[in-house]
């Protein structure tokens, strides 16, 4: 980092994720660069005037949804971080170029669809691993009360009355 480069990947603990964080967001920083997997792309806000992208592709191979890629150029630019943002998508050939044009930067983002209650799953799931990491993020835990408002304020439960409201219409 004192070179002005670091790291952001899965395989960092959260407090080593957090120090990279916090030295890119700190005033007068040594740290212009951080090179990152998908790691720093969901609700990480950083004063990130351009984000460069080199391939589109998660480990096997499995290629990045129109919203991963979405995210992840819009870590530039972010408001009350930074004056504006750009985004560089790198091809290596012109038939790569057209492609990644086409299906990502033109492209339109699929719907959401949360996990938290994924068909055939069992709620009781949720439930537990959400009590799991309430006791992991706080020593207190959280309250039943806590428990209850979050998995209501969730976009699964949104969704859910979404779905319940479309049948109630028809």
């Amino acid at each position: 980092m004192t070179g002005g480069v670091a790291f952001h990947v899965a395989d960092l603990t959260p407090d080593e994720r957090g120090v990279v964080e916090s030295h890119f967001r700190a005033p007068n920083t040594a740290l212009r660069v951080i090179a990152s997997t998908t790691t720093l792309a969901m609700g990480v806000n950083t004063p990130a005037s351009a984000v460069v992208i080199v391939g589109l592709e998660h480990p096997g191979q499995v290629a990045y949804t129109v919203a991963e890629y979405k995210n992840i150029v819009g870590r530039a630019g972010r408001l009350g971080h930074a004056e504006h943002g750009e985004s560089y998508l790198l091809a290596t050939s012109p038939h790569e170029e057209h492609h990644l044009w086409t299906r990502y930067v033109r492209g339109v983002p699929e719907n959401l669809r949360s996990h938290f209650f994924a068909a055939g799953s069992d709620p009781r799931s949720l439930i537990l691993r959400v009590l799991a990491a309430a006791n992991f993020a706080s020593a207190d835990g959280m309250t039943a009360e806590e428990i209850v408002e979050f998995i209501e304020g969730s976009f699964a439960a949104y969704q859910e009355q979404c779905a319940v409201s479309d049948l109630a219409i028809q």
